[in-house]
């Protein structure tokens, strides 16, 4: 029998991307196996991250939500116009963005997907209110972010510049069709609701877990040659929770306004994970993470206004440019540090 032996040209060539996820996979495989105690202190403090902020906080929010947005496809609900037109939404779909307003991280990309398979908005519509629908919500700010702050108005600036920013975003971003009558449906199953929201709660858990480990090795194996000022800043791009817990170690309270924002509004690398593993295949995360990035750069415009124009020596600030007083603030821990 003669043996036919497959050509390279045959083979379909690897994905750069795959590959690339490949290699990290391999490497971060054999890390844990030198240092599986690091690992193991890394995914219990995940686990714990999980039981006791990351469930209680977002699973009510994650099923009421989902009871909102069901009971709310066929309402009328007049008393939220005004949200439509502040984010130029479509009339109608005003629950869904509540759900991101209030909901926090994940929730409205959640709500922004769940609206799009149940065929109430369009696809061009679900991409574009991804963009600015997720947001981190009150619970989370006001909770965390009260304990970094020593004046109390500073809370309420940091979520009111976040949801100015997103409607900044919203009128950016180019506007869609509109929202897509619902008909009558079953009445609501809190069962299946419920269902579905641990399904999405065990996800997001599962890459809180990831994250905590892999800071956990980045702390001891970079944290050292890290500015103690930058620390907050890239634990936050990875992971938003760990990021502002890190927050204390900013001396000044302008620049910690400013990096609290950013991290806010970016929400981490590890929330945009999240988007994924909750979103419909079909939406590409494109406009997600372009409307993130406009977000993070408006925050970080806003809160350095905020912070410059409440700083203490006035006079300083009345007599030196706005744009110089904001590099002198942003730059003094590091040149404090090379001193």
């Amino acid at each position: 029998m003669k043996r036919r032996y497959i050509e390279c040209s045959e083979v379909s060539p690897v994905r750069k991307k795959s590959m690339i996820v490949t290699v990290f996979a391999a490497i971060s495989l054999l890390v844990m196996i030198l240092d599986s105690k690091r690992a193991l202190i890394g995914a219990q403090e995940g686990v714990s991250l999980c039981i006791r902020s990351v469930i209680p906080s977002l699973l009510p929010f994650l099923f009421f939500s989902s009871i909102l947005t069901e009971g709310t496809r066929c309402a009328n609900a007049v008393i939220m116009r005004p949200l439509s037109w502040l984010w130029r939404i479509p009339k109608g779909a005003e629950s869904i963005l509540l759900v991101g307003i209030l909901g926090g991280y994940p929730t409205g990309a959640h709500s922004v997907s769940s609206a799009y398979e149940q065929g109430r908005i369009s696809k061009t519509t679900a991409q574009r209110m991804l963009a600015f629908c997720n947001n981190c919500g009150p619970a989370f700010i006001f909770g965390i972010l009260g304990n970094f702050f020593e004046k109390t108005w500073e809370t309420s600036a940091l979520w009111l510049i976040h949801l100015l920013s997103s409607a900044i975003v919203s009128w950016l971003m180019p506007q869609s069709g509109g929202i897509t009558p619902a008909k009558e449906t079953e009445s609501i199953r809190p069962d299946h609701l419920l269902k579905r929201s641990l399904s999405v709660i065990a996800q997001i858990c599962g890459w809180v877990i990831l994250f905590r480990m892999l800071l956990t090795f980045i702390d001891e194996g970079f944290g050292f040659i890290m500015p103690i000022s930058v620390q907050p800043l890239l634990y936050g791009l990875l992971e938003i929770t760990n990021g502002c817990l890190s927050l204390h170690l900013i001396p000044d309270s302008g620049v910690r306004f400013i990096i609290c924002s950013v991290i806010l509004a970016m929400g981490g690398f590890c929330v945009t994970m999240q988007t994924t593993s909750i979103t419909s295949q079909d939406l590409k995360l494109s406009h997600y993470c372009f409307g993130k990035l406009m977000q993070a750069a408006i925050s970080a415009a806003l809160s350095a206004f905020v912070a410059v124009t409440s700083a203490p020596v006035v006079s300083y600030t009345l007599q030196a440019p706005l744009a110089l007083v904001i590099a002198r603030r942003v730059a003094s821990p590091f040149l404090i540090m090379n001193a």
